[in-house]
């Protein structure tokens, strides 16, 4: 896709900044996008506080900072009746979401560094011994829980080899999670291994193992016969397992470096750092569209966001894009003026994005 935007009727290079709705100062700096869920935004500082404003105007409702300790920007995950976010300090702690107030701590091992899954009245919760602002341990055993959402009481505990294991994914009965261990080395790159673990017990059904790298997004359409689980990690290329079994289905070169894929149903989106950006059938691999964006090196900042038919995402150019999820075909992208690092989060009013420069930034929708 090339040329402006034809809603505005000027290309990215005249356009002035799109203005923001409305912007909120932390005074820290972001490294990672907010989450936003009921009309509300949950975004965490780098120095470890978590704030959370009203979706329409930025107003403050609540912030959370333990004393002593850093609230871990990439863990919080938001329920009805809870906000459930990682402390410093290997614990899980869960709030009231109107007030912020403590509703029960939980101390676990390894740091809760990523968001946990919340299925019915079970929250799946991840640990990991290495992360940024934390001491480094290759010999850990990061461990994969299910616990009582309501309370915080373990179910089950697994003890895998990794020393690192991602954000879950559940669907049906089973909890698929994977990150990275110690294994022969590597000229690049490291070692992934992928658990299937049944969700009511934790009991292993399969473990798939490869020379990855880091997991940076993982996605399952179920877990039954013709399911298929897909990630991509440090290498460039997306690896699609049967579900059922965990032997491989098919693989997916993206080109270039990736920061991580979106996915619905069976599609998944990403872009590469060749400014493609791709459709992916999820069932076979195969290419449903591949558009560039026009500009060197011009890909996203973070994995994109899949939502009301349309992907969202922020360029290495500054820009705000939305393209159609059928034909990738650019329906709107304005310049933004403000530095990050990160993806973008999106509901049906704004664009959503965190700054270095400590502030959270609200971009009105212009579709």
């Amino acid at each position: 896709p090339t040329g402006g935007d034809p809603r505005v009727g000027m290309t990215p290079s005249t356009a002035p900044p799109l203005a923001s709705a409305w912007t909120f100062d932390a005074g820290a700096p972001f490294e990672l996008p907010p989450v936003v869920a009921a009309g509300r935004l949950f975004a965490g500082t780098v120095e470890g506080t978590l704030y959370v404003l009203d979706a329409a105007t930025g107003r403050l409702l609540w912030r959370y900072r333990p004393e002593g300790r850093r609230a871990w920007d990439g863990s919080v995950a938001v329920a009805e009746d809870a906000v459930y976010v990682g402390v410093e300090g290997g614990r899980l702690a869960a709030l009231d979401p109107a007030t912020g107030r403590p509703l029960w701590e939980r101390q676990l091992t390894g740091e809760v560094r990523f968001a946990p899954v919340r299925a019915g009245d079970v929250l799946y919760v991840t640990t990991t011994f290495v992360g940024a602002r934390m001491d480094f341990d290759k010999q850990g055993k990061a461990r994969a829980y299910a616990l009582r959402a309501g309370d915080g009481q373990v179910i089950w505990e697994r003890v895998t080899d990794n020393f690192s294991l991602r954000s879950p994914v559940v669907a049906g009965g089973t909890m698929f999670v994977g990150g990275a261990f110690q294994g022969p080395p590597l000229e690049e790159g490291g070692w992934t291994r992928l658990y299937a673990l049944r969700a009511g017990d934790g009991a292993v059904r399969w473990t798939y193992e490869g020379p990855h790298g880091l997991i940076k997004t993982l996605h399952a359409t179920g877990d039954g016969p013709g399911d298929v689980v897909a990630f991509v990690g440090y290498a460039d290329e997306i690896i699609a397992l049967e579900a059922a079994s965990g032997e491989r289905r098919w693989r997916y070169h993206t080109e270039n470096w990736t920061d991580g894929f979106a996915a619905a149903g069976w599609r998944l989106w990403f872009g590469s750092a060749n400014g493609f950006m791709h459709a992916v059938d999820v069932a076979t691999g195969e290419p449903l569209w591949r558009e560039r964006l026009d500009g060197v090196f011009k890909y996203p900042e973070g994995p994109p966001v899949a939502r009301d038919g349309l992907i969202f995402f922020r360029t290495t150019y500054d820009e705000l894009y939305a393209v159609d999820a059928g034909s990738g075909k650019v329906r709107w992208r304005r310049h933004v003026g403000v530095e990050a690092r990160s993806s973008v989060a999106v509901d049906e009013r704004h664009v959503y994005v965190t700054g270095v420069d400590g502030r959270v930034y609200a971009f009105p929708r212009q579709d």
